[in-house]
C-alpha cells in the first residue's frame, strides 16, 4: 500500500501527538495499534505463521536425520523469511525467526552432541543474517508507521477549519448524515444549534481583520469548552457561524447547552463597543429539534436551525430561539408545540 506523505507533525490529534513523541519499540497508543494492526495485518496471517512454522520443522527434521547441514542452509534461509511475512508486525515476526533458531538448535545439539566446523560456521552465519534481517525489519516497520501516522494527520487537517481547530463544514456534513441515520434507527432524539456572532462586521471595521480572526477563534474555543460529551460535535459551519451537533442528549442538557454557550462567549469579555447588546461581543443561538423519522430529511432539519437562528436576531440578537420539527412533537410527545428556551434563558 502506498501511502501520502505530510512533513509536518504539529498537529494535536493523536497521530499528531504520537509522531512528535515518538514510538519507542514500534509501539503506539492503544486506540492507535489497534488501528495499524487492523489495517496492516493480513488477512491470513495465521496461514502463513503456520506454513513458516512447517518449513522451520522442516529444517529441524533434517537436522534429527544426520543431515544437519542441509537443514542448517534451509534454517538460514528462513531466518530473513521471518522479517518479510506479509501482516505480522515485527516482533511476531522476531518471536517467529527466534524460536525457530532455537528448535532447530536444540535438535542440531540433540543428534550431535557437539557442534562441527561446518555448522560452527553456519551458526555465524545465522546470527549475522538474524541481525541484519532485524535491524531492516524494524527500518522497515518503522518507515510504515511514520507513513501510517501521516495519513491520519492528512485526514485529521482535511477535517478541521484552520483558523478554530473545529472541524470544518464537510467533516459536519459527514456526520451528520451517519449520526442522523443512527437517530432514526435509534428513535433517539437529535439537537442542532446554529451559533453566530452578533454584529461582527462591526467588530472588524473597528478592530481589523487580525482582531476578528482572533475573536472567531476564542468564541469556537468557548463553544467547545461548553459541549463537552463525547457525542457533542462542534463544527465551524461557514464564516462566523458556527454548529453544534448533540446526539440523544437528555431534556435537561439539551435546554441547558445554549444557554452555557451564550454565559462561555459573554465570560470572554470581548470588547465590542459597536454592539447594541451591550460592551462586548454576543452570539445568538437557533436550536432544532427532532426525533429523524426515515420519510424526514436532513436538510428540513438544518432550515429549521436556520430559521430559529433568524428569530434571535430578528429579536435583536444575544437571544435563544428554539424550534422542534413537527413530525417529532407528534410522534413523541417528549418537547411542546410551544418550545421556550428562548423566554426562558435569554434573560
Amino acid at each position: 500500500m502506498r501511502l501520502p506523505r505530510v512533513a509536518t507533525d504539529a498537529d494535536d490529534s493523536a497521530a499528531g501527538r504520537q509522531l512528535a513523541r515518538g514510538f519507542a519499540m514500534l509501539r503506539f497508543a492503544p486506540d492507535l495499534e489497534h488501528g495499524f494492526a487492523r489495517t496492516f495485518g493480513a488477512r491470513y496471517d495465521w496461514l502463513i505463521a503456520v506454513s513458516y512454522a512447517i518449513a522451520w520443522l522442516g529444517a529441524t527434521a533434517l537436522a534429527l536425520t544426520s543431515r544437519a547441514l542441509p537443514g542448517g542452509v534451509l534454517a538460514t534461509v528462513l531466518v530473513p523469511l521471518g522479517f518479510l511475512l506479509r501482516g505480522l508486525l515485527w516482533r511476531r515476526r522476531a518471536a517467529l525467526a527466534l524460536a525457530g533458531l532455537a528448535i532447530f538448535w536444540v535438535a542440531v545439539f540433540a543428534r550431535t552432541r557437539g557442534l562441527e566446523t561446518s555448522l560452527a560456521a553456519f551458526a555465524w552465519s545465522q546470527g549475522g543474517v538474524l541481525l541484519m534481517a532485524a535491524v531492516l525489519g524494524y527500518l522497515h516497520e518503522h518507515s510504515v508507521r511514520v507513513a501510517y501516522l501521516q495519513t491520519l494527520v492528512i485526514a485529521h487537517l482535511g477535517e478541521r477549519d484552520g483558523l478554530t481547530a473545529l472541524a470544518n463544514r464537510r467533516s459536519f456534513d459527514r456526520y451528520l448524515e451517519r449520526t442522523w441515520q443512527q437517530c432514526i434507527s435509534d428513535q433517539a432524539l437529535l439537537v442542532l444549534l446554529f451559533i453566530d456572532i452578533d454584529n461582527f462586521r462591526k467588530f472588524n471595521d473597528r478592530f481589523g481583520l487580525a482582531a476578528g480572526d482572533d475573536c472567531v477563534r476564542r468564541v469556537a474555543g468557548a463553544i467547545a469548552a461548553s459541549a463537552a460529551r463525547p457525542l457533542d460535535f462542534c463544527a465551524r459551519y461557514g464564516g462566523i457561524q458556527f454548529a453544534a451537533l448533540l446526539a440523544n442528549p437528555d431534556r435537561l442538557y439539551a435546554e441547558d447547552l445554549p444557554a452555557r454557550v451564550r454565559s462561555a462567549v459573554a465570560a470572554l469579555a470581548i470588547a465590542h463597543p459597536d454592539s447594541p447588546n451591550g460592551r462586548h461581543v454576543t452570539v445568538s443561538i437557533g436550536v432544532a429539534l427532532t426525533v429523524p423519522r426515515a420519510a424526514d430529511s436532513r436538510e428540513a432539519f438544518t432550515t429549521l436551525a436556520q430559521d430559529a437562528l433568524r428569530e434571535a436576531h430578528e429579536a435583536g440578537g444575544n437571544r435563544i430561539a428554539a424550534r422542534e420539527s413537527e413530525s417529532s412533537m407528534v410522534r413523541t410527545g417528549m418537547f411542546r408545540a410551544e418550545v421556550t428556551l428562548a423566554a426562558a434563558r435569554s434573560g
